[in-house]
């Protein structure tokens, strides 16, 4: 999930330019975060203008909050491994299910959902002052963040995306 600019990888070191387009460090944007206590990729673009321009480190940005907010460090798919040969990705590979007509996800998997949310999901939201529940399911589970804006459901999402896709490949999860 990134806006216009094509998926970056990075380095993870701390003079890397992570927003191009406006030229800012990593360093930079670890010390903004740390300083506002930044829950949103929005709060980083309001205060060091970071992610401003075509979108593409949102992702980066978005990662460094929700890992300091949970206190880990997390991996988006989006770094370089040390001894790493395969050429990296251009996107995440999302895999959806071949046939998605008339799909409708089955009440026993919506569950399985469910109890993820409640057992993996929801204890690191409480972090943010937010949880996520299913308030619908036909053709793809589709989630509330109770308690969240615009701008933490955005940002939360990179993370949630990643989340669900390690555990449920076929589903398409939907944040409202």
């Amino acid at each position: 999930m990134h806006l216009h600019g094509n998926r970056r990888i990075y380095t993870g070191l701390e003079d890397e330019m992570v927003c191009l387009c406006l030229k800012v460090q990593r360093c930079k944007i670890k010390q903004t975060i740390e300083e506002i206590d930044a829950n949103t990729v929005g709060e980083v673009r309001r205060s060091c203008k970071a992610g401003g321009g075509c979108g593409s480190c949102h992702e980066e940005i978005a990662r460094l909050i929700v890992g300091r907010r949970l206190q880990t460090t997390l991996d988006f798919g989006n770094h370089i491994i040390e001894g790493e040969t395969e050429e990296p990705h251009d996107e995440l590979e999302f895999l959806l299910s071949d046939d998605n007509e008339n799909k409708i996800i089955d009440e026993k998997v919506v569950n399985q959902v469910k109890n993820f949310l409640d057992s993996s999901i929801n204890p690191c939201l409480e972090k943010f002052s937010t949880s996520a529940k299913v308030i619908e399911s036909g053709e793809e589970i589709v989630l509330d963040l109770v308690g969240a804006n615009q701008e933490l459901k955005y940002t939360l999402g990179f993370w949630l995306d990643l989340q669900f896709h390690e555990k449920f490949h076929n589903l398409t999860i939907i944040i409202a």
